[in-house]
């Protein structure tokens, strides 16, 4: 619901906590790409991806953390993608890209390997369950963009498979 995401949104511009700003200008970017209105969607979501590094830098390898960066990286590469296609904006599909590598198929396996010994509880196992769905949908939504980019785009690597050895 935009209006609740607005309202909420105001309540929380104040706030000093990063998490909520994350979290309030990712639900209201999601609310707008549902709706089609791509681009607040592509406002919205960038805000939320620009919060990202707080969550991810010092959590990456918490299953959790790494489910509500591939969700926001997929949502926002989605919303250019769709941007693209119907001319609204003029987005890179490079970046669409970029911001996918972290949540493909490859990305979900090397970080695994980490989380072995928090998948214990029944929530990581659904958190898991989540990234591994989201992963097979970022690999479609990749398999797009290199359809949609012709031979022109580079798979970007993401930078942090070097923290696994990778």
């Amino acid at each position: 619901n935009i209006a609740q995401a607005q309202t909420l949104r105001m309540h929380q511009t104040g706030s000093q906590l990063v998490a909520d700003r994350w979290l309030v200008n990712y639900n209201l970017g999601t609310s707008y790409l549902k709706t089609g209105n791509l681009v607040e969607a592509n406002t919205y979501l960038f805000r939320s991806s620009g919060h990202l590094p707080f969550l991810l830098d010092a959590k990456m390898t918490e299953p959790q953390a790494a489910l509500a960066g591939c969700q926001v990286n997929y949502n926002l590469a989605l919303a250019m993608i769709k941007a693209n296609q119907e001319k609204e904006e003029n987005y890179s599909l490079d970046e669409a890209a970029k911001l996918l590598v972290y949540c493909n198929e490859e990305a979900l396996k090397a970080r695994q390997s980490s989380w072995k010994a928090t998948q214990r509880g029944s929530d990581n196992r659904k958190v898991a369950d989540r990234l591994k769905r989201l992963s097979k949908d970022a690999d479609l939504l990749i398999a797009q963009i290199k359809k949609q980019a012709g031979g022109d785009l580079v798979m970007p690597s993401p930078e942090w498979l070097e923290d696994f050895g990778l």
